[in-house]
């Protein structure tokens, strides 16, 4: 499984990329889908098939009204023992934490 980590404060595009999800999930596109919400932080927790790309990740958001407010962060290849949210947290231009 692959994790990404996707920022958003709107509960509505946490609900509609979840949706989407569901979808591209049900379609057979990926294999395991797991979605936790970090409400401390505002973040979705979002576990995928390995073949789940960073640039496919970005076209599921793109699927969002709204959605490039979430490309602010998208997170992933993190260790998140490792991982300092004081840095990451208050990007703001389309900031992509990890690699694909």
């Amino acid at each position: 499984m692959k994790t990404f980590l996707v920022y958003t404060e709107d509960l509505r595009g946490r609900e509609t990329l979840t949706s989407i999800l569901k979808k591209h999930f049900n379609n057979g596109i990926f294999e395991q889908l797991s979605i936790a919400y970090e409400n401390e932080r505002n973040f979705i927790r979002i576990d995928l098939s390995d073949n789940v790309t960073i640039e496919m990740m970005k076209f599921f958001i793109s699927e969002v009204p709204e959605g490039h407010q979430m490309h602010q962060i998208l997170a992933t290849n993190f260790k998140e023992s490792e991982l300092n949210w004081r840095e990451v947290y208050p990007a703001s231009d389309g900031y992509i934490y990890g690699n694909s």
